[in-house]
């Protein structure tokens, strides 16, 4: 799904500036972050939206995230169309 994801982010914000409000960093190191748009337009919601990406509630428990995936998952769009897909925490 990562070439269909950039699909969907690359009009977002290739070649843009981005704002990336960091949370916190996890055991490895890797930022927890929030991004937007300088329209301030979510880029998390946006994914989720799509069905490209898997809301992580270990780092995150917001309802508007969680709402999303929901849609996305009732609707089968995106990833949600396969019946056999792993999420990424399952994956690695």
């Amino acid at each position: 799904m990562g070439q269909k994801s950039r699909i969907i982010c690359k009009p977002l914000f290739f070649g843009e500036n981005i704002i990336v409000d960091v949370q916190k960093q996890d055991g490895w190191g890797r930022y927890i972050a929030y991004v937007y748009t300088l329209e301030n337009k979510d880029v998390t919601l946006e994914m989720l939206n799509a069905g490209m990406a898997w809301h992580y509630t270990k780092y995150d428990q917001s309802e508007k995230y969680h709402n999303a995936e929901i849609k996305a998952r009732n609707n089968k769009v995106g990833l949600w169309v396969y019946p056999r897909r792993i999420a990424p925490w399952d994956f690695r």
